[in-house]
């Protein structure tokens, strides 16, 4: 199982050594994987666009898949985008954005509007921050909306932004030089021996980040916590602003095992 792993790598040598570290120690854990992992696989694109994590799978012969969702120096769980077409709400919760939020947030878009038609940098916009702000305001009021008149939209955005398939989370973190791999086993299919952790089922609190302009906290039950930050993305104003959605809090109950790299993976 080891050497389909390696197989399924092209990356530079830092790269090479961390996932081999990685590989060996998922084959290692998971009883599964150790004996009767048949072969690898990459996920295409669109698995993500459609809601599955998932960047490796693993597949054993009984048929069973298990999933590995690897990142470098991030915590990033999904990255989405706003726009006057693309309402995250009902992406993420099944609930239309109100009337209200739309409006809220029309003089975001016309001045992303207005400097694409001009081909400005973001950088070059009147005010920046103050965009950021207009927007984070209204897009934490109609979440706080969203959450109030949907008993389940705690559990609908969870497993939007994190899928419902079980996975092993791998971050590679280049400047410690270090591996953390996390196991995300809700549904007890992962050949790992520790507890089952549990999907949160509400929303417990909405705020912006120590008063920031730009990035709000979430909070679950269960521990959860993550953090979603809007950002422009690129040099060039686009009609939209990107969501980078990180996952900054876990139950109790999970588990990361953290392994240098540049020892072979002791601890």
């Amino acid at each position: 199982m080891l050497e389909a792993m390696k197989s399924a790598k092209s990356a530079p040598p830092d790269f090479t050594q961390a996932a081999d570290v990685a590989a060996k120690q998922l084959v290692k854990t998971d009883k599964k994987m150790k004996a009767d992992a048949v072969g690898v696989r990459i996920q295409p694109t669109v698995a993500g666009r459609a809601g599955d994590v998932r960047d490796i799978i693993v597949v054993l012969k009984c048929g069973q898949k298990i999933g590995v969702s690897a990142k470098v120096n991030n915590k990033a769980v999904k990255h989405s985008r706003a726009s006057r077409t693309n309402d995250l709400f009902e992406n993420w919760m099944g609930a239309e954005a109100s009337d209200r939020y739309w409006s809220a947030t029309e003089p975001v878009w016309s001045e992303l509007d207005r400097g694409v038609d001009e081909r400005l940098l973001f950088s070059e916009l009147d005010n920046k921050e103050g965009l950021y702000l207009r927007f984070i305001r209204a897009f934490e009021d109609e979440f706080h909306h969203v959450a109030r008149q949907h008993p389940d939209a705690g559990r609908r955005l969870f497993t939007s932004l994190m899928g419902t398939h079980d996975f092993y989370k791998v971050m590679l973190n280049t400047m410690r030089r270090v591996v953390e791999i996390q196991p995300m086993n809700w549904n007890g299919t992962l050949g790992w021996t520790g507890r089952r952790l549990q999907v949160p089922d509400k929303i417990s609190s909405i705020r912006r980040k120590n008063g920031s302009n730009n990035t709000l906290e979430v909070h679950f039950d269960q521990g959860w916590v993550m953090t979603m930050r809007i950002h422009s993305a690129r040099s060039e104003v686009e009609r939209s602003l990107k969501f980078d959605v990180q996952l900054v809090g876990l139950p109790p109950t999970a588990r990361t095992n953290e392994m240098s790299y540049r020892d072979g993976g002791n601890a």
